[in-house]
């Protein structure tokens, strides 16, 4: 997959290059074009909608990045990719990766096995959607009185305090102002007032229960992904294609 070959590789021990390139996985240079990548192109892979051509079109653009990143890393420290490569399957073979470990390195993975790019990108479109939702949650949890829309379920006594505060009247004009406000209103918009607030009630329970219900969903969808991730990543480096042609 790597075309670029360094003139004068280096001789480094497995382990200083397995440390060295965990480091340059931690750093921005790969990991800001990584993770936009797979943001912005996991939103089409639904396992309800699953279009295999695509996500194989997809995947080389991504095993097509990974490659060029891990180029650059081979030749600032002046090793050939088959160094990298044995490497890796040095620390496999020789110690178990840690969590972090295994997190940092999925991605290389991922860009060589389409069967373990798939998974990471479905979970990756289900954690936005849990995200999407969870922010919805918050929004409809925190937004002011003022800025709720007309028909909301709003305390009177809250409104009415705010109202008597913001005026800064004192009790015996403050009584006033509330009777004038009282006398205004008619019947009428009073009754299609409470009608709307009713309206407004159902439709935000029966949006929390399809939110409820939705939230469900994504999580085990989430769950379904991981396991066939992990699933996916059993052996990560004994067929690994870095530094193929």
């Amino acid at each position: 997959m790597l075309r670029r070959r360094s003139s004068h590789p280096k001789e480094i021990n497995p382990k200083t290059i397995f440390r060295k390139f965990l480091d340059f996985l931690g750093s921005s240079i790969w990991s800001l074009p990584v993770a936009t990548f797979i943001e912005q192109r996991s939103t089409v892979f639904e396992r309800e909608q699953a279009d295999t051509s695509l996500f194989k079109e997809i995947h080389e653009e991504f095993a097509s990045m990974v490659d060029t990143l891990i180029e650059c890393f081979c030749d600032d420290l002046h090793i050939k990719a088959e160094q990298l490569v044995a490497a890796l399957k040095h620390h496999d073979n020789n110690t178990r990766l840690s969590l972090k470990e295994r997190m940092l390195l999925e991605p290389v993975v991922a860009a060589q096995d389409f069967n373990v790019f798939v998974p990471m990108m479905m979970r990756k479109n289900v954690e936005l959607q849990l995200q999407a939702l969870q922010m919805i949650e918050f929004m409809c949890g925190l937004v002011p009185a003022v800025l709720r829309i007309e028909g909301e379920d709003v305390d009177d006594d809250e409104l009415t305090q705010a109202a008597v505060r913001s005026l800064s009247l004192d009790p015996a004009e403050s009584d006033r102002y509330i009777l004038v406000q009282v006398l205004r209103q008619s019947r009428e918009d009073f009754e299609k007032e409470e009608a709307n607030r009713k309206e407004a009630q159902m439709q935000l329970e029966a949006a929390m229960r399809e939110s409820l219900l939705e939230k469900e969903r994504l999580e085990e969808a989430r769950l379904k992904e991981e396991l066939a991730l992990r699933q996916a990543q059993l052996f990560p480096f004994t067929q690994s294609k870095i530094g193929d042609s």
